[in-house]
């Protein structure tokens, strides 16, 4: 629970979730067996409210909580790796899952939208989240987000 508490502490602080989403709001929306009524429930906390201001696109709630975004962003990392280690034998980047032996978890579909050079770029989505999309990004290519780091997956909300 402290570290719960701590979690909406920061994700207050920094704006991204509605300043009136308490620990136990949050703990009951994580207690929602059915994944798209525990969407829905964190999709609710994470809307604005004219004294929260505007919500960032990537309300920490969504990242930490919900297994289907977790899913998309462990898969995103996998996919790194693997194109890693498949531009270190060939010293080149694929867009080709099929070359890279990669088998998203269940539920997750991931796409290598570009490679360039050295460079690549690639998304996920969940059919248990489908309002959520998750991106990775090397090289040179220009991020998902305007704040994403290179090689950092990150998550935003599509509708």
């Amino acid at each position: 629970m402290r570290t719960l508490v701590a979690l909406v502490s920061l994700a207050c602080i920094a704006g991204r979730i509605a300043a009136q989403a308490s620990a136990e709001q949050l703990s009951r929306c994580a207690a929602i067996n059915a994944p798209a009524l525990r969407l829905r429930c964190f999709d609710q906390l994470a809307k604005p409210t004219p004294e929260a201001g505007t919500v960032s696109n990537t309300p920490v709630v969504a990242d930490t909580l919900m297994p289907e975004v977790a899913a998309m962003r462990g898969d995103l990392r996998n996919l790194l790796v693997r194109e890693e280690s498949y531009y270190a034998d060939s010293l080149k980047y694929t867009k080709s899952l099929r070359a890279l032996t990669f088998k998203p978890s269940r539920g997750v579909t991931v796409i290598i939208d570009q490679v360039a050079n050295e460079s690549w770029r690639g998304r996920a989505t969940h059919n248990g989240a489908p309002t959520w999309t998750c991106g990775i990004y090397i090289g040179n290519l220009p991020p998902y987000l305007p704040d994403q780091k290179e090689g950092v997956p990150r998550c935003w909300k599509t509708r």
